[in-house]
């Protein structure tokens, strides 16, 4: 059986699919199994998955970046699984929401609060704001109190704690903070919306525009039809209530009027009129 080498130590039987796909289909798998214990967190927390390309792991070992086809595994050294994060199937864990937020709060090249702030709510699971929409003020606060918790053993500092806590008491309304995606303000001010929708909508809206209208005409109605339809609304609209069928086998079949209607009010047209 030939093998498919698709990278060090990575090899697929299945040699009829693209790379590309094998990879897209098995990727819990080859991440499991090169890099077991291994946490799905930082950007990947909120999608559990690929982040343009890219999966992003929270490794206890070392960092490292993989390049597979159509997928870079990019690893960060950091704490080994903890309570509460989901085992999957194949070796990987799902940061828990605690986790998450906790991990989002580490700033990427950020060096001021209100941009680590924006870039929290942003890659964090669901962003805190709609993670309020989602759990509700009285579990969001009991997540706060556990991210202050579980901070110090992921790593994070202080201070990113503290940015992360401002940013969950501005999500629950109780404390001010500036320079807020839009999102994040406006569940402040207990407008909320659904930003995934909104996305979709978004895509349709573009999708309806760059398609040309389509035509469909509807079947053509036998002559002989269209004057027992034009009689049968005029009575219609005048008091005369028969279904269309009652209508058809009064006109065209062995039923006659009841004695309450023998006025001619149900009549066609003359002929090829």
């Amino acid at each position: 059986m030939p093998w498919y080498r698709l990278a060090t130590g990575v090899y697929t039987t299945d040699t009829s699919s693209a790379p590309e796909r094998v990879v897209r289909r098995e990727w819990r798998t080859i991440a499991g199994r090169l890099f077991p214990d291994a946490t799905i967190s930082d950007r990947s927390a909120r999608t559990a998955g690929p982040v343009n390309g890219t999966l992003y792991l929270v490794y206890p070992h070392n960092d490292r970046v993989l390049i597979l086809p159509g997928l870079t595994v990019s690893l960060r050294r950091g704490a080994a699984p903890q309570p509460g994060d989901i085992p999957l199937p194949g070796g990987l864990h799902q940061a828990s929401l605690v986790r998450a937020l906790a991990e989002n709060a580490i700033p990427q090249g950020l060096g001021t609060v209100r941009s680590r702030v924006g870039s929290l709510a942003a890659n964090s699971v669901n962003g805190s704001s709609e993670s309020l929409d989602m759990a509700g003020a009285d579990e969001l606060g009991q997540v706060r109190d556990q991210v202050r918790t579980q901070a110090p053993l992921l790593g994070v500092s202080a201070e990113d704690a503290g940015d992360l806590d401002n940013l969950i008491g501005a999500a629950l309304g109780t404390r001010p903070v500036s320079g807020l995606p839009a999102v994040t303000s406006t569940t402040c001010a207990r407008h909320s919306y659904d930003a995934e929708r909104i996305e979709r909508c978004d895509v349709l809206v573009v999708a309806l525009q760059s398609a040309a209208p389509q035509n469909h005409p509807a079947a053509p109605l036998e002559p002989s039809i269209l004057p027992f339809y034009e009689a049968y609304f005029s009575n219609y609209i005048e008091g005369t209530e028969f279904t269309v069928e009652e209508a058809e086998d009064i006109v065209y079949g062995e039923s006659n009027l009841p004695d309450d209607l023998k006025t001619p009010t149900m009549c066609l047209p003359p002929s090829g009129s």
